[in-house]
């Protein structure tokens, strides 16, 4: 499990039940040499048991599985299986029983499946799913022999529903545990520091995380969100590398077609369709790198990009421009002090500033960051600094520390720096390249923390 580097994965074009009944071996082997490429050992396949032949599955969907399980072995890839996808039957035992032993039968012991989830995110305050939980996960483990079997359980801010499995499954425990994460970034490493403290010692895996890119708003919010999903990825993956956890598996590979999804996803949750690395055309976002570093190098830096250097859609990879007197925010070109880009902020109102999540996992009280950034003014007024600000766990504000300011009028390249001290409840810390109520123009670049 440690060394496990997963994708969850569904083809861009049909996705969930669509996957099996409109089947295209070709694009399913062209997106698993994708996650070949960014480093990944192992792709995450979904099966309904209504759609694979209920109560025993369908020799044309065994054969359509079989092809898969080929062609992930045929990339180096192993293949994690969620059963009983969209299943609430939990009355009809014996034949979750039945269907389980005919789909799984032929791949007793098979080392290409790294571990199957019995059900995805299996609801635990319902008393009838944890009382039929119980009766698959004795009856999978003689079907799989050396297999791992798991159940997913989702909010892993609240350890509750791993608690309430737990207590369920009794006897017949699972291998591991495996959560879902979509809180805040920031709350990762608190978070998940909780859910694996409450199953010890079982291991703890995150089989989900990720962040949407959908925006109602054009272009411009969707170039800050893809920005923010990268960053999003840098910090939950951080997190995991201080907790000793596995990487936790991007949700998911391909942003997808609402040709694709079923209706009820499409209409109700048009979100779900951009949680991608990719676009629908195969372009990469900026989070694509983020867990292709990962995967390969097992730790994210402090800061993503902090020369500016990365951006798209006129925004610098891992910052985003925010505040309530926003002036002009630019991913700038022609006035760097190193390379080709600097982030500017010009006409700033009462705060406006570039902003990112420092990645340090998990924090300790008392921890110390040093922050600093060169910044070059154009007839500046007001106050142009940096600071690193201290949250806790629900996102609260708690302190920040903030450098001297940048010299009024024109100046040249100026270091400026701050040092902070983590205070107590503080799980996380922001980074801002901040301008208040200037009247001229203010360059940032070269930005470290250490």
């Amino acid at each position: 499990m440690q060394n496990l580097k997963l994708v969850d994965y569904f083809p861009a074009g049909a996705s969930w039940t669509n996957m099996w009944s409109n089947f295209n071996a070709s694009q399913v082997a062209a997106d698993f040499a994708k996650i070949k490429s960014l480093g990944g050992n192992a792709v995450r396949l979904t099966i309904d048991p209504y759609e694979f032949g209920w109560p025993t599955v369908s020799q044309a969907m065994a054969s359509e599985f079989s092809t898969v399980l080929s062609l992930a072995q045929g990339d180096g890839l192993y293949v994690q299986l969620t059963l009983f996808d969209w299943f609430a039957g939990y009355g009809h035992v014996s034949d979750s029983v039945t269907w389980l032993g005919s789909f799984l039968a032929p791949y007793r012991s098979d080392p290409e499946i790294a571990f199957i989830d019995l059900q995805n995110e299996i609801d635990t305050s319902n008393a009838q799913a944890m009382t039929w939980a119980k009766a698959i996960m004795q009856a999978a483990k003689p079907v799989v022999g050396t297999i791992p079997l798991t159940f997913s359980v989702s909010s892993p801010e609240d350890v509750a529903g791993v608690l309430a499995l737990k207590a369920a499954l009794g006897s017949e425990a699972p291998s591991f545990y495996d959560c879902h994460y979509y809180g805040l970034p920031g709350d990762a490493a608190s978070a998940l520091a909780a859910v694996k403290a409450a199953v010890a010692p079982a291991p703890l895996f995150v089989g989900e995380t990720g962040m949407s890119t959908y925006s109602a708003s054009g272009p411009t919010q969707e170039a800050v969100l893809a920005s923010g999903q990268a960053s999003y990825y840098a910090a939950v993956e951080n997190a995991t590398a201080s907790l000793d956890l596995p990487p936790a598996a991007p949700w998911m590979l391909n942003d997808l077609l609402s040709s694709g999804v079923p209706s009820s996803i499409a209409t109700d949750n048009p979100d779900q369709l951009y949680y991608g690395l990719y676009t629908t055309n195969g372009t990469p976002k900026p989070a694509a790198a983020v867990v292709q570093n990962f995967f390969s190098t097992g730790l994210e830096p402090l800061l993503l990009n902090p020369g500016f250097e990365q951006g798209a859609g006129g925004v610098p990879t891992g910052w985003g421009p925010s505040g309530a007197g926003t002036g002009t925010m630019t991913w700038a070109s022609g006035t760097a002090r190193s390379g080709t880009y600097s982030a500017e902020i010009t006409g700033s109102g009462s705060q406006a500033y570039w902003k990112q999540l420092i990645n340090t996992g998990a924090l300790t009280t008392g921890e110390q960051l040093q922050a600093t950034v060169w910044a070059e003014g154009s007839a500046v007024t007001g106050s142009n600094v940096v600071a690193v600000a201290w949250f806790g766990a629900s996102g609260n504000f708690i302190a920040n520390a903030m450098s001297s300011p940048l010299p009024g009028g024109t100046s040249n390249w100026t270091e400026l720096g701050v040092n902070a001290t983590a205070p107590a409840g503080a799980a996380y810390a922001v980074l801002y390249l901040q301008s208040a109520n200037d009247s001229g123009s203010v360059f940032f670049d070269d930005a470290s923390v250490a």
